[in-house]
């Protein structure tokens, strides 16, 4: 595992939290938003976006991360709960950000298949407006635990290698 970067301002822990909260807080109000709701779209548009330049990590992939996670959370306007498995995009950067080890990676299959299930059980009420809240918090839920799995993951391999180095 590389060494984290010198950080010039806050801790890796609060610009965690508030990458994060920034992150979820924005694709929640991109969801949430339609036509008489512009400005909830560009409060959440700049959140999401803002979230993903000041987590810690390597700026390049942050970069990346806000561009392509704000498009793909874009797609949670339409309303459709068959597109909530653009909620993995987030998830995926934020691996990537974090430098998670290689193993973490397959958590996010969780997210995944949690996205897939949504799409191929669910009825035909379901699929409607009414469906995309119970939609996202089934993915959302998945993502959580994906996200401990990785956290636990990394414990795991800090206790095996204390040092960091491989």
């Amino acid at each position: 595992m590389a060494a984290d970067p010198v950080l010039r301002w806050g801790s890796h822990g609060e610009r965690t939290a508030g990458g994060l909260l920034l992150i979820i807080g924005g694709a929640l109000a991109i969801a949430g938003s339609n036509t008489f709701t512009l400005w909830l779209l560009a409060l959440g548009t700049v959140g999401h976006a803002a979230g993903w330049t000041i987590m810690p990590g390597p700026g390049l992939r942050r970069l990346a991360a806000a561009l392509v996670s704000t498009l793909a959370v874009w797609l949670l306007i339409s309303g459709n709960p068959r597109f909530v498995g653009v909620a993995v995009v987030p998830y995926l950067f934020w691996l990537l950000v974090t430098r998670a080890p290689a193993l973490a990676w397959l958590t996010a299959l969780l997210p995944a298949a949690a996205a897939v299930v949504v799409a191929l059980v669910a009825g035909p009420d379901f699929f409607s407006d009414r469906g995309m809240l119970p939609a996202l918090g089934m993915v959302a839920a998945a993502t959580a635990v994906a996200a401990l799995a990785t956290w636990g993951i990394r414990r795991a391999l800090s206790r095996r290698n204390p040092s960091g180095t491989p």
